[in-house]
C-alpha cells in the first residue's frame, strides 16, 4: 500500500493487509488457540463427571484397569527394544530411540501418575479410597 492508500483506508484495512500473505499461518494459529482453549473448558466438566458419576459406581476398577493397561505397555514395549526392563540399556540401543523414548515417557506417566496420585491425576483418590473393598 502506497502513503496516500494508507491514508485514505480504515484503519480495519491496513490490520488486515498485513495479515493478507500470512493468512494460512494466521488461521493455524487461531484454530489451535480455539483448540486449547476447548480442551481447558472441558477438562473440569470431564474431571467432574468422573468423580461424581463414575467413580461411586464403583467404576474405580476400570481406572486402575486403564492403568495397568499403561503400564503393562509401558513396560512390554521396554522389554521388547531393550531386552530389558531398565532405562539403562535402551540408552545403551543403536539408532533412533527419541521417539521410543518419548512414548515410554509418556506411557510411565500416565500410568505411575495415575497410580501415584499426581495432579491432575489425582481427581480419584477422595472418592476410591473410602469405596474401596476391604477384603
Amino acid at each position: 500500500m502506497t502513503p496516500e492508500q494508507m491514508r485514505r483506508s480504515g484503519h480495519l484495512r491496513i490490520f488486515v493487509s498485513y495479515y493478507r500473505p500470512h493468512l494460512a499461518i494466521f488461521l493455524l494459529d487461531m484454530v489451535c488457540a480455539l483448540g486449547i482453549c476447548l480442551v481447558d473448558l472441558l477438562f473440569p466438566m470431564v474431571s467432574r463427571h468422573a468423580l461424581n458419576e463414575l467413580l461411586p459406581r464403583s467404576l474405580y476398577g476400570a481406572f486402575f484397569a486403564l492403568m495397568t493397561v499403561l503400564l503393562l505397555a509401558f513396560f512390554g514395549l521396554l522389554w521388547q527394544n531393550s531386552g530389558d526392563t531398565a532405562f539403562a540399556t535402551l540408552a545403551l540401543k543403536e539408532g533412533p530411540v527419541v521417539p521410543l523414548a518419548s512414548v515410554l515417557f509418556v506411557l510411565s506417566l500416565l500410568g505411575f501418575g495415575a497410580k501415584a496420585g499426581i495432579a491432575p491425576m489425582h481427581v480419584w483418590l477422595p472418592e476410591a479410597h473410602p469405596a474401596a473393598p476391604s477384603h
